[in-house]
């Protein structure tokens, strides 16, 4: 460090400082980035559930007003099935890239479902309550299969949506902690060379101010 001219020390010590400088906005741009999908896969997680869990409300509410619609005969519950099978579908429609199978098995036993309990009606309306009683009890076992699947689908997403939260709130922890031990690093390491450069500039100096005194 001695023999080295002292713009070379000088330079030397920006580049090394300016090097840590750039490492360290690197690995935070990384980190950042990577912080930013895992949030946005939090959050993607957190939409589909609510679409579940609003698919699960739809079907209630279409149980309800077919339940009402046989007993009633009223044109208001009919419409609003209808109303709760469009919105149910909405649901289902958002959620098929995600859960494709189960989907799929909703689905299917909807379509019968549906389909039954219009029979139903149409049978009590005709006064055959001894037909429209057998097609109310078919109706309920399709009803137990859409309530299972709508169940498994609403706990696996909420199992994916907290795994994901959980690695995004590691990423950002993790992030903290290395980004802390370069700021430190770097600090340790550019005082260090400040102090070493600093020292080798003393001694020209004095022997300056020396042979200028004399």
């Amino acid at each position: 460090m001695s023999r080295m001219p002292i713009l070379a020390r000088i330079v030397l010590l920006s580049t090394v400082l300016l090097a840590f400088l750039i490492a360290t906005n690197t690995f935070l741009s990384s980190r950042l980035s990577r912080n930013a999908e895992a949030i946005s896969d939090g959050a993607t997680a957190i939409r589909v559930l609510t679409h579940a869990n609003s698919a699960s409300t739809h079907f209630g509410d279409l149980k309800y007003w077919l339940s009402d619609l046989a007993v009633s005969l009223l044109m208001r519950s009919e419409t609003n099935a209808l109303a709760a099978r469009e919105d149910l579908e909405a649901d289902l429609e958002f959620l098929e890239p995600y859960a494709p199978e189960r989907v799929a098995a909703i689905r299917s036993e909807i379509e019968p479902y549906v389909r039954q309990g219009f029979q139903a009606v149409e049978a009590y309306t005709n006064d055959q309550r001894v037909l429209g009683n057998s097609l109310v009890a078919k109706g309920h076992i399709h009803i137990q299969r859409i309530d299972t699947e709508l169940s498994a689908l609403v706990n696996e997403l909420e199992d994916l949506a907290v795994a994901t939260s959980d690695v995004a709130f590691d990423e950002a922890t993790q992030a903290v902690r290395v980004s802390s031990g370069l700021v430190v690093a770097a600090g340790l390491v550019g005082t260090l060379l400040t102090l070493l450069v600093v020292g080798s500039l003393r001694r020209p100096l004095h022997r300056l101010m020396g042979a200028m005194d004399e």
